[in-house]
Order: C-alpha cells, then structure tokens, then sequence
C-alpha cells in the first residue's frame, strides 16, 4: 500500500473532519455501519461496571472513525455515567490495532445527567499501512466504550448518534477512506436495559461464596464429591452433580433451585 501524508496539517484535517459534512446528501452504502451493541446490564458500580462495544462493517480501507454519540434515558429513569477520568484511553478499550495514531475525546457535553453527549476518534498514522483499517465485510467490533457506573434506576436507555454539536446540525458518526473522504454509514442505536440483579442463590449452590451460581460452583462441588475436599452439604453424590449441571446448563424451564437444595 502507497504511504499516504494528508495535505492538512493535523489540526485543520481534524476541523475538516469534525465540522463539514461532505456527505449529507448521499445514501449510505448498504456495506457501511456503525453499530452500537444493545445489552441488559445491572446495578453496580466498577472499573468498569459495564462495556458496551462499537461494531463495524466497511467495503473501504478506513483512516478515521468518529463517533459522536447522544446518552439518554428512555424509560424508568435508567442511566449509565461514563468512565473516568474523560479521556480516550480511560473511556475507550481499543479492540484493534489499527487507527491508534490520534485519538481524540470529548466529554464537555457530559454531565453525568440525561442526556449527556461525547466524541470519540481514532485515526491511522498516515505513514505507517498496518495502522489502516481494511475492509470487513462482516461485523468487526472495534471498541468499548467503558462506564463506571450503572444506577440503581430500572428501565432503558439508548446510546444514539449525534446530530448536532455546538449548534451546528451535523452527522456525526462517520467514517472516512484512505482517500480522505467522508464516508456515510448506517447506524444502528443501543438499547441498554437496565434490569434487577437476581437474588442471590442458596448456600448449597453457591459452593465458593461469591454470590452467584457458575461453573466454578460445580468445580468445587466436583471436588467435594469426588475428593473429599470441603464440606460438601447436601451436594453429596454424583447425582446431585448430574443435577446441578442439568440445573445450569439445560434450556428447559427450571425451578429456582434443584431439588438437591430441598
């Protein structure tokens, strides 16, 4: 691949990128999208305390992607607060290693209450190819964007594009090709349902005492079994192991706890 050096110096290629939107006017190529990931998430806080990834499909070779995303609560008052400190590498987890030349956040649009706006941007080193995205023709995920806390409030929020910054109306997910070009996606919201922990499960199954039910439970109750290491409760024969799997595994209705918890 042809080493390319842009015309702009970085600053003005940035104000370009950021502030004209050369492609208002055309329809997005059915190959080009932006996909933010929807999934349930519960009360908690963490380093992070949840992740939700930026997935992408692209029929061009890639130099720049920008998101500039809107955060806000739909129903129930749920919300989740942004990774601090605000910066990149803080909020942001790259999942490649292409575009890691200039990265660039901005949060002063965010105040941890609905609805709450941020930019994130990656770009290539334009003398370096391997740091050029190539094309994926399938979805690739590209980053986390990582949040440290999700309340207590149950309900749903929605991570959607950007339309407008600092009163200028904008498209402002975007993508842009080896030839400096802004190229127009499709993108696709994320839903975030924020829902009740489970209750915790009863002493006979949580065998290592960390609030849930895994497959590290059925490690310990193997061993307790089989080795005679622990006190292995009413999980005492191999058939209550057969159970237990049973209970964690199997897709067919389930009581709440299997019957070597009676």
């Amino acid at each position: 691949m042809k080493k390319l050096t842009p015309a702009l110096p970085i600053g003005a290629l940035l104000s370009c990128l950021f502030w004209i939107n050369l492609a208002s006017a055309q329809t997005p190529d059915p190959r080009d999208s932006v996909i933010i990931e929807s999934k349930t998430v519960n009360p908690g806080a963490g380093k992070p305390a949840a992740r939700i990834k930026v997935l992408i499909t692209n029929k061009d070779t890639l130099t720049n992607v920008n998101l500039g995303l809107i955060e806000k609560s739909l129903t129930g008052g749920a919300y989740m607060i942004l990774a601090r400190p605000r910066t990149y590498d803080s909020v942001v987890t790259k999942l490649t290693s292409t575009l890691p030349f200039y990265k660039y956040f901005k949060g002063t649009g965010y105040n941890d209450v609905s609805p709450d706006t941020f930019v994130i941007s990656s770009f290539v080193d334009p003398n370096d190819p391997a740091t050029f995205e190539p094309p994926n023709t399938v979805r690739k995920a590209l980053l986390e964007i990582k949040f440290d806390t999700i309340r207590s409030a149950i309900g749903t929020l929605a991570l959607d594009s950007l339309k407008s910054f600092g009163g200028n109306r904008v498209q402002f997910v975007s993508m842009v090709n080896e030839s400096f070009y802004d190229v127009p996606v499709n993108f696709v919201k994320g839903i975030i349902t924020v829902e009740a922990p489970p209750p915790p499960p009863p002493p006979c199954l949580d065998a290592n005492g960390d609030g849930e039910f895994t497959t590290v439970d059925i490690v310990t109750a193997l061993n307790c079994v089989f080795l005679g290491e622990g006190d292995c409760g009413p999980i005492s024969t191999p058939a209550d192991i057969v159970a237990l799997l049973y209970f964690l595994f199997s897709d067919a209705p389930q009581p709440q706890i299997p019957p070597v918890c009676d």
